[in-house]
């Protein structure tokens, strides 16, 4: 709304004029100095604007958002961000926000829902207990955050808090985006904000591993039942999921393999997985036509400490046993193919990422000539696999 100002000439007590129009009538103000005249127009052309947005239907505070998406409008495209942004794209934005965020969930109710999906699915018991530890720790921290609000941002910062290599944020983050993955697809949230959140591993952290005396002395101390399973473990390299899926039917010693089933290997594919010599020697005296190899979690875990302390080993590596053959395997074959075949690998990165440390040759030949004792004791003689 325009306001006009002129000086009066010959006016007895007013030296300025201002000339505005206001309800359709035109009215003018007298006074005595420019200033006076400059305030008023200022206040009166606010209370013109107001006046006029109201009768458009449109509220003084909507009007002020207006101004302010116009401004940002101007920044956006003076820095470069972005020439997309508009008042109207915002409150389109916005709305829909509100909408997901109205129809989302908790992150604990997703978190228990996703968790009974596996169930159903019937996982692993080993694969459930890993995911409940994972959610239920995400779930301390943002359990009662609806699952639509949590951001990139959110994510980085939680995965950074968590203690730990690169390698345990990947797997940390692993588990939110199948969670999230989930979510999106119950209309929980619109996009899995886990996909853009980049991790670096510890590539140069090598990884740990036993040295040949350590092992052999370790074997030679373990009680009976956990010598195969550790056996099997360090001399063809299994996972530990596979290993508490194995059976003894699944060993084919006279053939010299390991058939893994797809139900028991992380990719869901069967894999065949070499013998070696030494491997043979130390299976042969505890095969059995079937049942499992590997005893509960409690009796492994007890056992694997107590022959740690009879072995003089104060540190066990994490996942020691397959970091140990991956390295040796490599070292003394000298084929990465042949190595991450035997691993269940479809590539050669991830064996150079993350199990490879580097061995001498020699130590590595002498690692797949470790033998068993010539005599050993407690040893139940059972029908050898085909």
């Amino acid at each position: 709304m325009k306001i006009t100002i002129k000086p009066l000439k010959g006016h007895p007590g007013y030296k300025f004029r201002a000339s505005f129009s206001q309800g359709g009538k035109y009215l003018q103000k007298y006074f005595k100095t420019k200033q006076e005249a400059k305030n008023f127009a200022d206040a009166k052309a606010v209370e013109l604007e107001n006046v006029g947005i109201a009768e458009r239907g449109v509220s003084p505070s909507e009007f002020r958002a207006l101004l302010s998406a116009r401004e940002i409008e101007k920044q956006l495209r003076a820095s470069h961000v972005t020439e997309e942004f508009s008042f109207e794209r915002a409150v389109e934005f916005y709305a829909a926000h509100l909408r997901s965020t109205k129809s989302s969930v908790t992150v604990k109710h997703a978190a228990e829902q996703f968790l009974f999906s596996q169930e159903r699915k019937k996982r692993s018991k080993r694969h459930l207990q890993n995911l409940g530890y994972r959610l239920a720790a995400f779930e301390l921290v943002y359990g009662k955050r609806i699952i639509s609000t949590i951001t990139k941002d959110d994510v980085e910062n939680y995965l950074a808090g968590i203690k730990g290599t690169g390698r345990t944020q990947i797997n940390h983050r692993a588990v939110l985006s199948n969670l999230f993955n989930f979510a999106v697809g119950k209309s929980w949230m619109a996009v899995n904000t886990t996909a853009s959140v980049e991790i670096t591993p510890d590539k140069n952290t090598p990884p740990g591993i036993l040295t040949n005396a350590e092992l052999a002395a370790f074997l030679v101390a373990a009680e009976p039942r956990i010598v195969p399973v550790y056996a099997i473990a360090f001399f063809a390299g299994l996972r530990e999921a596979e290993l508490a899926r194995l059976d003894w039917k699944d060993i084919k010693l006279k053939r010299g393999i390991i058939d893994l089933s797809a139900k028991a290997t992380k990719s869901a594919q069967r894999r065949i997985v070499t013998i070696s010599p030494n491997l043979k020697a130390w299976l042969k005296p505890y095969v059995q036509a079937s049942g499992p190899l590997r005893p509960s979690d409690q009796i492994f875990r007890n056992s694997r400490k107590t022959a740690c302390l009879v072995a003089g080993i104060k540190d066990w590596p994490h996942n020691a046993a397959r970091h140990t053959f991956a390295s040796c395997h490599l070292a003394a074959y000298e084929n990465a193919a042949k190595t991450a075949l035997e691993l269940g690998h479809k590539g050669t990165d991830v064996l150079f990422d993350h199990y490879r440390e580097i061995v001498a040759r020699k130590d590595a030949i002498a690692y797949f000539k470790i033998m068993p004792p010539k005599t050993p004791t407690n040893i139940i003689r059972m029908e050898v696999a085909a």
